[in-house]
């Protein structure tokens, strides 16, 4: 087993679930696929089209389909899964439930998930010296931004992480914990009562405070108080948490001050604890997801408020699944959502099937060998394509990149008809 293992370039990675029997079958062969082609047209036949697999042993399966250009459409399933066999119905729509054009799609399933660590990028896939970083962002052209509370400055990398530029500095009692880029590649931070624009002139938000019963200043509902964690969403909006436990914010990124404001939802217990950091993720279709505790909330904004859609259980047990104390998350844009499990020191994917969340896959322990899947606790985590990238803390606060590979990968064509 350890000969295989090391075959694999995964010795050591004992501690870390993702290890598979790599001598085993693992997806048989032969999937089926029934009708080969069918048209979703609603008539009552061939609407759908069918896929029958099996697997050998207990094991995390992803099973989405592409087009013939090779452009991701849709996911079906992602889950951890028992040996047997098993059925995945496809309805000829993509993630965003349009109808798709007729032509010949790939419908693949992959399993047994293995970050490999990249040793090209950076110093042997890290990059090191932090002293308590709290956010990761990525830009469109794969420049990386690093917020280190520790040392009060925020960093730039270039895609290949050779490459350092301090870019701001925060300076001592800053209450800036998260970084974020728009889709016009400016940066943002927090500021006491805003969120502020690095290198460009923007302002959004403002302490806003009017008289209550008692004589006293109270918050309004627009008002900004110490916010610490934000997200940017489709039709420029931008949502807010704030850290002193007023909800969540939305306002239009493009007017200054409290101008820009939309509406809110209150706390309600729905983002409560907020961890500051990256604990907000949107999918720019209207979905928000938001870590506070051990919990995840996911919220939808109608264009007129925002809804609660579901949140998970409250609960800290090491559990797969089970949360304590999560620091960041982000979204896949597959339908997944990858958690800083910070207190149980280690990575989560998990499926977001529209009504809840499911337990796919976990990944990392506690140590300094991130080859072997052994770092820090994580903070904050961003997946670029099949780039997974880690931001740990501690004694050896890093940056790691690995490359997320499958085990066992096979596929088989599906053509939709008018």
């Amino acid at each position: 087993m350890r000969k295989i293992l090391k075959k694999l370039g995964i010795v050591g990675l004992f501690c870390a679930v993702f290890v598979v029997h790599a001598q085993e079958t693992i997806i048989s062969k032969d999937l089926l696929v029934n009708p080969t082609a069918f048209s979703p047209n609603d008539d009552g036949t061939d609407d759908v089209v069918t896929l029958q697999y099996t697997i050998d042993i207990p094991i995390d399966v992803s099973i989405s389909v592409w087009d013939s250009a090779n452009k991701y459409v849709r996911t079906l399933r992602s889950a951890k899964q028992e040996p047997g066999s098993y059925l995945a119905v496809w309805n000829g729509k993509n993630d965003e439930g349009k109808l798709l054009v007729p032509g010949i799609y790939t419908i693949k399933v992959d399993a047994g998930l293995t970050p490999v660590l990249d040793t090209t990028w950076g110093e042997g896939g890290m990059i090191k010296g932090y002293i308590d970083p709290k956010s990761l962002e990525i830009d469109s052209l794969g420049n990386i931004y690093v917020l280190d509370y520790g040392d009060g400055w925020l960093y730039k990398y270039s895609a290949d992480g050779k490459k350092q530029e301090k870019i701001k500095e925060l300076g001592r009692g800053h209450n800036c914990a998260c970084v974020k880029v728009d889709d016009d590649s400016h940066i943002y931070i927090p500021a006491t009562n805003s969120i502020v624009g690095v290198g460009v002139e923007k302002k959004i938000g403002y302490d806003e405070r009017k008289p209550n019963g008692n004589g006293k200043l109270e918050p309004t509902e627009r008002a900004l108080h110490e916010p610490n964690a934000f997200a940017f969403g489709a039709s420029n909006k931008i949502y807010i948490r704030n850290g002193s436990g007023h909800g969540l914010k939305v306002y239009d990124k493009t007017k200054e001050g409290v101008e820009g404001f939309l509406y809110s939802v209150p706390d309600k217990g729905y983002l409560f604890n907020s961890p500051g950091g990256s604990s907000l993720a949107t999918d720019k279709r209207g979905n928000i997801w938001g870590i506070g505790a051990c919990q995840i909330t996911k919220l939808f904004d109608t264009g007129e408020g925002l809804i609660l859609k579901y949140r998970t259980e409250n609960k800290a047990e090491p559990d797969a699944g089970n949360l304590k104390g999560p620091m960041g998350l982000c979204y896949d844009r597959k339908a997944c959502i990858y958690i800083a499990d910070t207190g149980n020191n280690r990575i989560q994917k998990l499926y977001d099937d529209g009504h809840s969340l499911r337990f796919v896959w976990t990944f990392g322990c506690d140590g300094n060998i991130p080859a072997q899947g052994k770092f820090g606790p994580p903070v904050d985590v961003m997946i670029r394509g099949n780039d997974m990238y880690l931001l740990t803390k501690g004694e050896n606060a890093s940056l790691i990149k690995y490359t997320l590979k499958y085990s066992k990968s096979e596929s088989v064509s599906a053509t939709v008809k008018k």
